[in-house]
C-alpha cells in the first residue's frame, strides 16, 4: 500500500511539473524613443569640436531583441539667438542616427538656447536647453581592486576639478551606454579637486575611453531612473514596463503623449587609459 502511494505521489509531482504558467506581461502602445545629444568636444590642441546626434527608434515589447529604428524622421537644431537652422543628415549606419555635416559649421555658444525638433509620422516634438559645462579631467589612473573574487574586474580612479562658484553637475561615459551621474555635492567640493573610483566587469579591449560631462540636476536626475530601469528590466528602460524616467521632450500634438528619451546639450572631456590585469599593478 506504501508502495502504490508512493507512485502516485511520484506521478502527481510529475504532472504538476508539466503544467503550463502563463505570465499576463503588461503591454503598451510603441512610443518614439528620441535620444538626442548636442556635444561641444574638447579636443587635444586646446579646441572645441561642435556635434549634433541624434538616435531614433520606437520602443519595443518586453521580450522582443531587435530593435526598431527610424529611419524616415526630420531632424533639426534651432539657435534660438539667432534662428539658424540646422538639419541633421540620416547616416548610412542603418540605425537610426542623424547628425550634423562638417560644412554645417555648427558652433555652441554657451549663452544659446538650442531646440531640437523632431517629427515623424506628422507628430512634432521639440525640447529647448542649453550648455552645460564640464571641467577637464586632472588624472585618471587603473587602481588595485581590494577583495575582489571576479578576476575580470578592474577598477578606476578618476580625479576632476570642479568649476568654482556654481551649482555643477557632471555625468560620466563610459561607454557601451553606460552612463553613470556623479555623487556631486557641491556645497562641499566648490572649486576644489574631486577623486572617485569606479569598478567595471568588462572591456572591449585594452584602452578604457572615459568622457565627462557637465550637467544639470535634471539629467542627473534622468541619468539615476534609467540606471535604475535597467536593473529592473531584461530589455532596459525602454519596454514595457513602467516609466520612471521622464525626459524632457514634448510632444506638440499631444503634450500627454510624450516621447521617450531626452536631449542634452554638453560640454565633454575625455581621456583614455590602459587597462593592464589587476596582477601587475
Amino acid at each position: 500500500m506504501k508502495k502504490i502511494f508512493f507512485l502516485l505521489l511520484l506521478s502527481i509531482l510529475y504532472c504538476s511539473c508539466e503544467e503550463v504558467i502563463d505570465i499576463d506581461l503588461p503591454s503598451s502602445p510603441s512610443r518614439l524613443v528620441i535620444n538626442a545629444a548636442l556635444e561641444r568636444l574638447f579636443d587635444n590642441d586646446g579646441s572645441f569640436t561642435d556635434q549634433a546626434t541624434v538616435r531614433l527608434s520606437m520602443s519595443i515589447p518586453f521580450f522582443s531583441t531587435e530593435p526598431n529604428y527610424v529611419e524616415d524622421a526630420t531632424v533639426t537644431i534651432t539657435d534660438l539667438s539667432t534662428n539658424q537652422l540646422f538639419t541633421l543628415q540620416n547616416t548610412s549606419f542603418g540605425r537610426g542616427t542623424y547628425e550634423n555635416r562638417v560644412e554645417d559649421n555648427l558652433t555652441i555658444d554657451p549663452n544659446t538656447e538650442y531646440k531640437l525638433t523632431v517629427i515623424h509620422n506628422n507628430i512634432t516634438y521639440e525640447s529647448v536647453e542649453k550648455l552645460n559645462v564640464s571641467t577637464p579631467i586632472d588624472d585618471v589612473r587603473q587602481v588595485k581592486r581590494n577583495n575582489s573574487f571576479d578576476e575580470d574586474e578592474f577598477a578606476v580612479e578618476i580625479k576632476y576639478t570642479d568649476v568654482p562658484n556654481m551649482d555643477n553637475f557632471y555625468v560620466f561615459d563610459f561607454g557601451w551606454g553606460n552612463l553613470q551621474s556623479i555623487n556631486h555635492e557641491d556645497f562641499f567640493e566648490d572649486g576644489k579637486q574631486t577623486p572617485t573610483t569606479q569598478f567595471f566587469d568588462q572591456v572591449k579591449n585594452n584602452i578604457f575611453r572615459i568622457r565627462f560631462l557637465g550637467s544639470d540636476e535634471r539629467f542627473n536626475n534622468y541619468i539615476d531612473a534609467i540606471v535604475e530601469l535597467s536593473g529592473e528590466s531584461s530589455n532596459g528602460p525602454f519596454s514595457t514596463v513602467p516609466f520612471k524616467a521622464r525626459g524632457n521632450i514634448i510632444n506638440t500634438n499631444n503634450p500627454k503623449d510624450s516621447p521617450f528619451g531626452y536631449f542634452h546639450v554638453n560640454e565633454v572631456y575625455t581621456r583614455e587609459i590602459s587597462i593592464v590585469p589587476d596582477s601587475e599593478l
